[in-house]
């Protein structure tokens, strides 16, 4: 005879659910399913780690006025959405999904001003483990053999009532033929649950939680069945008027422990949330041994006289383990009280050694007295002053560190929610609000507690989407120098291989040179600051230009002219020239006949220099004679004068005029000829063909225009620097955006000024220092 091998099954680790959608009507199962119950899968484009999640839904709303089933659709879409969009641990998953609810019922009710409450139930059934987030009214069962294990203990407070939801978990580790139910407004008493799990049959189950329940309810209920052994689907219970009573046989539950849920199922929970955990609870096995065959059971069970006088233990027996136990309970007290007392007396001796040791090391006489440590009374008294204001101060500052870090998580986790609705929208024009909150969440989190990895993971995917869709280009920019200027620069000009920047802060032009090694150095020789220069006084710097040489202005006895000159220009019209290796010159330009008014930029066009006057409300045109101008201005506008009050700066692009307003309107001039009066459009339309965007008189992303500066040819553009959003913006000369240009490191401050220089390069200036990248 061959002796049979033992088989070894191995016990299947996914599980299905064979469920039921219940919607129960004055005793009656409805054929229509009821609003706010869904069960679904994985979608085939789920994050990492929800590709094989179950997800279990169970909403309900309430209001004053009747509440349509249509309400209940686009809140489960947005909860399972948000669900399967979101990797990581389930529970973090779940925690979004429920806030993400919350926030559309909270901004539904601040919309419509009609409250609007409830509560949600989600539930996650992954390998052999169920899962359950829960806000507001819900109930969730799980019953296996005679085991019975009911969430919450407490229901929490309602969706849409405040923005901190009040959330409450629970997780526990399910088999093969174990039932769970989920219901948003079920009322079934444990009593009447008891035995649930040993019933055969699903359709057993779903008319003992229709007697139980003693009302109107719906709910999801499940078996849960090994892979490939059952159809996962609906199962239809059969319409019956039959009231099923709980079975007679004794249960003794344990109660619901509230524990902690494993790091890798609970991961950076907010401070403000009520978190309720359980675990699953233990069977008695003095109570039935295994699970009810069918119905017939549970009425033979119904003819026993006094089944809880069975399961009850006798008084004697109580008596009697009470005397056993007494004689422990007096031996631990008696151990504790000795403990105690010897505690007590050693940490009385060591500070008694510690006081004499401490009058030892002191100078003999000092702070003594009978050979112990005697500290004076101004001294206690200075003490007795002192040590709580330190102890205020410390529970200030540890009050002030808490606080922080809940505003700390609040933004994180609210950016994790915009994101969460951004990726579940597949219109970028209704992704767009979504990813610019979640760049504000960003921003207050990074202010709370900068340099933090998951911050910069969440900028990193905020950022991507929404450069893809504003069609922005990051460039790496390297700065010129180590160490900065300690300036604060406002413009960056160039003078062949030399960079020079008008420095706000010190008001002085700075030189930054090119070393043999390839780098920059600041030039410490050169000299270009506002002051008494001879006999003229210049004031505050507001712009400068770079005028080709020769420079007969500087020429001094036995020297040559100044091939080229960096010049200033102050608000009340004087001129500053510097020359590298040589002292700086004061020329205040000819006053117009009306009278100068305040300064505000100069640009170079050819030998013709224009400045800016918004005080006169005019651009002044001067005409170089050796390097000076000599003569009274022209004013550019002689027929019509507009208001230039708020023009902050202007360009010269083939002879027209750019003018920018300080909310981001443009103005632009052109003229036939060089003594006609100019054609002006007082505001320009931009053209924004990008996602989203509209043409207009301003760009709507544009926070905090600075300047416009042109680029030549061979490729002639306006480019707008905005410091608000540290951008550079790339135009047409028909002010049509090409492109958008942002850094992609972070710079000294924001983006004050820009220059291309050779080979295509930007030369921004940003804080105190200059920056260069490869234009694209």
């Amino acid at each position: 005879m061959v002796a049979a091998s033992p088989i070894i099954t191995a016990m299947p680790v996914r599980l299905e659910p064979d469920y039921v959608l219940l919607n129960v009507a004055d005793g009656v199962v409805l054929d229509e399913a009821a609003p706010g119950l869904a069960v679904t899968a994985a979608p085939r484009r789920s994050a990492r780690g929800r590709e094989k999640d179950i997800l279990f839904l169970c909403l309900t709303l309430r209001s004053r006025n009747p509440i349509a089933d249509a309400r209940y659709e686009p809140l489960l879409e947005l909860a399972a959405a948000t669900f399967f969009g979101q990797s990581g641990s389930v529970t973090a998953a779940a925690r979004l999904a429920v806030m993400a609810v919350n926030k559309a019922v909270l901004d539904g009710n601040l919309r419509e001003g009609t409250p609007l409450q409830g509560g949600i139930t989600l539930g996650v059934l992954r390998g052999g483990d169920f899962y359950a987030t829960l806000v507001g009214p819900g109930v969730v069962t799980v019953a296996r053999g005679i085991g019975l294990q009911r969430f919450p203990a407490v229901v929490g407070r309602p969706l849409g009532v405040s923005d901190n939801c009040e959330v409450q978990y629970f997780h526990t580790a399910v088999e093969h033929g174990d039932y769970v139910a989920l219901s948003p407004n079920a009322a079934w008493p444990e009593a009447a649950l008891a035995g649930l799990g040993g019933l055969s049959t699903l359709q057993n189950v779903t008319e003992r939680l229709k007697a139980a329940a003693g009302g109107d309810f719906a709910a999801i209920a499940m078996r849960l069945e090994a892979e490939g052994t059952g159809a996962v689907g609906v199962v239809t219970p059969t319409v019956t008027t039959a009231v099923a009573r709980p079975p007679a046989r004794p249960v003794a539950p344990e109660p619901v422990t509230p524990t902690a849920i494993d790091d890798e199922d609970l991961d950076d929970e907010e401070d403000d949330e009520d978190v309720v955990v359980a675990r699953p609870l233990a069977v008695d096995t003095n109570a039935h041994a295994g699970p009810y065959d069918d119905e017939e059971d549970i009425d033979d069970d119904e003819d026993e006289d006094e089944p809880e006088a069975e399961a009850a233990p006798s008084g004697r027996n109580a008596a009697r383990l009470r005397a056993r136990l007494e004689p422990v309970k007096t031996g631990a007290l008696f151990g504790l009280r000795s403990f105690g007392r010897a505690t007590g007396v050693t940490l009385t001796e060591f500070f008694r050694g510690l006081n004499r040791l401490t009058a030892r090391s002191l100078p003999e006489g000092m702070l003594q007295q009978d050979g112990m440590l005697a500290i004076p009374g101004a001294a206690m008294l200075i003490a007795a002053v002192a040590i709580p204001l330190i102890i205020v101060g410390l529970a200030a500052l540890i009050y002030i560190q808490l606080g922080q870090q809940e505003q700390y998580t609040n933004a994180v986790q609210q950016a994790q929610l915009e994101i969460s609705r951004a990726t579940a929208e597949t219109d970028p024009v209704v992704a767009r609000p979504h990813w610019d909150a979640a760049v504000r969440f960003i921003d207050v989190a990074e202010r709370m507690r900068p340099g933090q990895t998951e911050i910069a993971e969440l900028r990193r995917q905020a950022e991507g989407q929404l450069d893809q869709i504003d069609q922005v280009q990051r460039l790496t920019f390297e700065p010129l120098l180590a160490g900065g200027t300690g300036g604060e620069l406002s413009k960056v000009a160039l003078l062949g291989n030399d960079v020079y920047a008008l420095d706000a802060r010190g008001n002085r032009l700075v030189r930054i040179a090119p070393t043999t090694a390839g780098g920059y150095v600041l030039d410490p020789t050169f000299k270009c600051s506002a002051g008494a220069i001879g006999s003229t006084e210049v004031g505050t710097l507001v712009d400068f230009f770079i005028l080709a040489g020769p420079i007969d202005l500087a020429a001094r006895p036995g020297e040559p002219a100044a091939p080229d000159a960096i010049i200033a220009l102050d608000q009340t019209g004087t001129l500053l020239y510097c020359f590298p290796g040589r002292e700086p010159i004061a020329s205040p330009l000819a006053t117009p006949d009306t009278g100068f008014g305040q300064a505000v930029a100069a640009e170079l066009f050819g030998t013709r220099l224009y400045v800016l006057d918004t005080g006169r409300n005019q651009i002044w045109q001067y005409d170089s004679t050796g390097g000076a101008f000599p003569q009274r201005p022209v004013g550019y506008f002689s027929e019509t004068i507009f208001d230039l009050k708020d023009v902050i700066h202007f360009t010269i692009a083939n002879g027209d005029l750019l003018l920018l307003r300080a909310d981001g309107r443009a103005m632009t001039c052109a003229r036939a000829l060089p003594t006609a009066p100019p054609s002006c459009i007082n505001a320009a339309q931009y053209s924004d063909t990008r996602i989203g965007r509209t043409s207009g008189t301003r760009l709507a992303d544009a926070v905090t225009p600075l300047r416009f500066v042109y680029d030549a040819p061979p490729e002639p553009s306006v480019l707008l620097v905005d410091s608000g959003s540290d951008a550079i913006f790339q135009l047409s000369l028909k002010l049509a955006v090409v492109s958008k240009y942002k850094p992609a490191n972070t710079l000294a401050g924001p983006i004050t000024s820009v220059i291309v220089g050779p080979a295509e390069r930007l030369f921004v200036a940003a804080g105190d220092n200059v920056y260069r990248a490869d234009r694209p």
